[in-house]
């Protein structure tokens, strides 16, 4: 079980070495043209772990009973989940909106998820425990700078924020203050529950104690109902000048394809750079299992560029315009109408697409894929 057993007060004279040594920002390297962690955030954050440290919120709270706080940097809500009861990982992490919360639910109903898909939709916010040797060099910087002695067998804080489409990476100044204030949260209800036994949370389903906050000192607790909604579509913006030459083609209208998109948990990138998921556009003939696309996209293009892409490959490259397409989801054919409407297609939703998950199966084995969680 992590423990604290330094003297608050000379932890708190160790942290100001660092100021002294003029520490000011931390990974820098690692986030190059953004805005890194500055000395104020991060001895915030280990503060704050050290808060946690004491408190243990992991022996009263399981990892599904979430506390929400509003994020001040994306809107909505941080849904923050604590883990430890275990005894294995002791952390705190919160899931940034309404597609991370939908990402938790089906994890806690135990629906199988790839984990390409978990990093595909995750948006996240992190503090783990790690023993110093567990620790990268940039993390082992910014301990000793705020006094930590890493030795062996003691605990150490790791910030972390995982972005939709890449892996988990160092947080910048805004991450890390958003990380701060979830973790102040967490140890704010930990404070009111021991205050107000009586409170009663987790009761229904979808209903989570919320942390508002009235001040920098002052906060109140209520209950609030978390209405699970799929994200709006995001259509993607259509060159016209692209559809254009395909129309003047004159294609045939033939053949049905079977067109989804999907993260491989593979991770690409330099050393020093955020990793990202490969993300794979997919067309395939639904009869004779002929591949007309496969296309790695990066992780920033939205769901609607993707499948757009995905479409417009396959008219190019197989030179006719398909009589039907199917896809998995109701979001995804929403993204196509406008394409369905300019090249007269049929547009159907189907739970299986056995060509293309076929095709798929064998690009993640050539991969190496890891799986699922």
């Amino acid at each position: 079980m992590p423990s604290s057993k330094r003297n608050l007060g000379e932890h708190a004279l160790m942290k100001r070495r660092g100021s002294k040594l003029g520490v000011k920002r931390f990974f820098q390297e690692q986030l190059s043209g953004e805005e890194a962690l500055t000395f104020t955030t991060a001895k915030r954050l280990f503060d704050l772990a050290e808060e946690l440290l004491i408190v243990q919120p992991w022996q009263a709270l399981a990892d599904t009973e979430l506390i929400l706080v509003k994020d001040p940097q994306l809107g909505g809500f941080c849904f923050c989940s604590v883990l430890g009861q275990l005894g294995e990982i002791f952390a705190v992490h919160a899931y940034r909106g309404m597609q991370s919360y939908c990402l938790f639910k089906k994890m806690a109903a135990g629906v199988p998820i790839d984990i390409g898909e978990f990093f595909g939709e995750q948006h996240s916010l992190t503090l783990e425990f790690l023993t110093p040797g567990k620790l990268s060099p940039a993390d082992r910087d910014l301990a000793l700078a705020l006094g930590h002695p890493l030795k062996k067998g003691t605990m150490v804080p790791q910030f972390r924020a995982g972005r939709p489409g890449y892996r988990p990476w160092y947080p910048t100044e805004g991450e890390g203050k958003v990380l701060a204030l979830c973790v102040e949260s967490v140890l704010a209800f930990c404070e009111y529950a021991a205050d107000n036994p009586e409170f009663d949370s987790w009761q229904y389903e979808d209903v989570y104690p919320k942390v508002v906050w009235t001040s920098k000192k002052f906060f109140r607790v209520e209950n609030d109902l978390v209405r699970e909604t799929a994200p709006p579509p995001d259509p993607a913006p259509l060159d016209q000048d692209r559809l254009e030459k395909l129309c003047r083609g004159d294609y045939p209208l033939r053949g049905i394809i079977e067109v989804d998109q999907f993260y491989s948990g593979a991770p690409v990138g330099e050393k020093n750079q955020r990793k990202a998921c490969l993300r794979v556009v997919m067309s395939v003939d639904a009869e004779t299992r002929f591949l007309y696309t496969v296309e790695a996209l990066e992780p920033v293009r939205s769901l609607g560029e993707v499948l757009v892409e995905g479409v417009l490959q396959t008219i190019e490259r197989g030179r006719f315009v398909p009589a039907e397409v199917r896809v998995k989801q109701e979001r995804y054919r929403l993204l196509l109408l406008a394409l369905k409407e300019r090249f007269g297609f049929e547009l159907r939703v189907s739970e299986n697409l056995p060509a293309l998950d076929f095709a798929k199966e064998h690009l993640q084995r050539t991969l190496g894929d890891p799986g699922k969680i």
